[in-house]
């Protein structure tokens, strides 16, 4: 039985006053009146539990869509895609990384193992692992023999 969670639900679990404190805590709103931290977690969650191809093109449609601003309740400022990946790349990733911490520890005392991976189907795992595919699959696969007319060399990059 597989369930999806909503961002609301998935919301509903971290307290008004979390992102606002980590916001101040990691100074994560520095230089920045529109995209502030907590709109920015928002609209990457948001995005990435309603879409499966995540692009900034498809965050800025979801960014400037009623029912996001509905959502963040961030009223009709309106972003281009350039704007969201500048953010991105300047943004202050401890912000980020204190809701993860704080959402583990949550989850551990509401759900019990079992539950986590079987009916919302979280997984927490080390990025290392994401970083060691990339480098593998940028190497590519190779397929037959040197020597062999089969011989390819797959580029998957």
């Amino acid at each position: 039985m597989k369930t999806k969670i909503s961002c609301n639900e998935l919301l509903s679990y971290i307290p008004n006053d979390l992102l606002k404190n980590l916001e101040e805590e990691t100074n994560v709103n520095i230089q920045t009146k529109k995209l502030t931290g907590g709109i920015m977690f928002k609209l990457l969650l948001f995005s990435l539990l309603n879409s499966d191809r995540l692009s900034l093109r498809v965050m800025e449609e979801f960014f400037n869509s009623e029912q996001f601003i509905t959502f963040a309740d961030k009223g009709k400022t309106k972003i281009k895609h350039s704007g969201i990946g500048d953010r991105l790349s300047k943004i202050n990733f401890e912000f980020f990384q204190k809701i993860f911490e704080y959402l583990s520890q949550k989850f551990k005392t509401i759900f019990n193992r079992r539950e986590i991976r079987k009916k919302y189907e979280i997984i927490k795992f080390d990025s290392t692992l994401l970083s060691c595919s990339a480098n593998l699959l940028k190497m590519g696969m190779l397929g037959g023999s040197v020597k062999s007319k089969g011989y390819k060399r797959y580029i998957l990059s």
